[in-house]
């Protein structure tokens, strides 16, 4: 039965961020939960994905806490940083694109599938050009998969060697201490909106972290954020991640999963550098500024910049705002190159 491997899975996962909970590694049961929900498929052989309603949980649960960083002075912290942003977020949008034609030239993998599987994110408009210009769609999107594995594994690094020293865990520190006239009954507002889905699914997964964000602009001050539940959020998604990777599909790239991996790892790399550039000639603090360049994972970046004293939100923002420019620019540069080459 699905459900009985699925929670198979689940258990094994769970297992996994308690291992690295015990380890004291960064974002435990997130990567934790990520690599051993990978181990499982592996070794039960087993293609088995994590249920749909995992992803939107975690969304919910994860964009609920991280409203709770919420306030005017963060987002006008933002506006400043977009005039140097949108410019590197865009050079790196077009490395990518120049990353994935070498691989493609040099090592044999399709042109259309390693320029795609490379770009930062959008995976609804990859799809779309995957389809209209006869990409190879599964494999792109195992080659996304991989990536953001790679992202996954690469934050405990970034975590430990940026995240300064004394303040590392401040913010997050902030959020479970108790203000005065805090009330877990706050919750139940967010909790009620999700019956906005009810009207319309778009409105599902925005409503309780919009709602969340409001009380927040509005000087309501919840009870800190159950433990619990944040952990049990990081669980959903490491176990979502975890089980994106399908064996079968990742036999049918063979010997191209290895060099697209290390094209996927110089792209995190140079991203890391774009972030640093990014921190030095704006206010953001380095981690903040190298989780808004990091290719992909949103979520992920946001919980990492928030558990070692970055700013989760403007990180959020930012990777909203890089999502927007891939989804509308992408189509153009690619577009354009396809037509040229055919």
């Amino acid at each position: 039965m699905p459900y009985r491997q699925w929670l198979g899975m689940s258990g094994f996962a769970a297992a996994g961020g308690t291992i690295f909970y015990l380890l004291q590694l960064p974002l435990p049961w997130l990567l934790g939960a990520a690599c051993f929900a990978f181990l499982w498929k592996w070794i039960s052989k087993r293609e088995v994905q994590a249920p749909a309603l995992f992803k939107p949980a975690a969304f919910i649960l994860l964009g609920t806490y991280f409203a709770l960083y919420l306030h005017v002075d963060t987002v006008l912290e933002t506006a400043p940083v977009l005039p140097v942003y949108l410019p590197l977020s865009m050079f790196m949008l077009v490395m990518s694109l120049f990353l994935g034609f070498v691989l493609s030239s040099r090592f044999g993998l399709h042109q259309k599938t390693s320029m795609l599987g490379l770009v930062p994110g959008a995976p609804s408009a990859v799809l779309m050009l995957s389809e209209k210009h006869g990409g190879r769609t599964a494999s792109i999107m195992l080659l996304h998969s991989i990536r953001r594995l790679l992202v996954l594994a690469s934050l405990p690094l970034l975590i430990l060697l940026f995240a300064q020293e004394g303040t590392a865990s401040d913010s997050a520190d902030l959020l479970r201490q108790e203000a005065p006239g805090a009330s877990y009954w706050w919750y139940l507002l967010p909790g009620l909106a999700l019956s906005t889905g009810l009207l319309h699914k778009s409105l599902l997964l925005p409503a309780a972290p919009v709602t969340m964000g409001l009380l927040i602009l509005f000087g309501i001050n919840p009870a800190p954020y159950p433990e619990i539940v944040l952990a049990s959020a990081q669980l959903l998604l490491g176990m979502y991640i975890g089980s994106t990777l399908k064996r079968a599909e990742l036999s049918s790239i063979g010997k191209h999963a290895f060099s697209f991996s290390v094209f996927a790892a110089a792209f995190i790399a140079f991203s890391v550098l774009a972030g640093l550039l990014l921190a030095t000639l704006t206010p953001l603090d380095p981690l903040s500024g190298i989780m808004s360049m990091t290719p992909g994972g949103l979520l992920e970046t946001g919980f990492a910049a928030s558990e070692a004293g970055g700013n989760p939100v403007t990180v959020m923002m930012l990777q909203l705002i890089r999502f927007l420019l891939v989804f509308y620019t992408l189509p153009l540069l690619l577009g354009w190159y396809f037509r040229s080459t055919d």
